[in-house]
């Protein structure tokens, strides 16, 4: 559920399409996959939240994303690009 509202989001922002069109994948990019720019994302964590009366239905993952076929930028240059370019992105980010 998380996974597929988080692509909604991405492939929702013009800057994101822009620079990725549809390639936007869970995990490893498929080998039937054309572009030579794309993003991929995998959840690294998402601890279980614990309340007295056991598991609540509360958590933060961690998504990592990874981006292939762009040039490299230094990650303060990366993190401001995302932050004004892409809307997406940074409605994602933590405050």
């Amino acid at each position: 559920m998380m996974e597929a509202a988080i692509t909604q989001i991405l492939l929702g922002d013009a800057a994101m399409v822009l620079q990725f069109g549809n390639e936007i994948y869970w995990g490893r990019r498929p080998q039937s996959a054309t572009g030579s720019k794309y993003l991929t994302m995998q959840v690294i964590s998402w601890p279980d939240s614990y309340v007295s009366s056991g598991a609540d239905r509360l958590s933060a993952a961690r998504v990592q994303f990874d981006v292939w076929g762009h040039p490299i930028f230094p990650s303060a240059m990366a993190r401001t690009r995302s932050a004004t370019c892409c809307p997406a992105v940074a409605a994602l980010s933590p405050a």
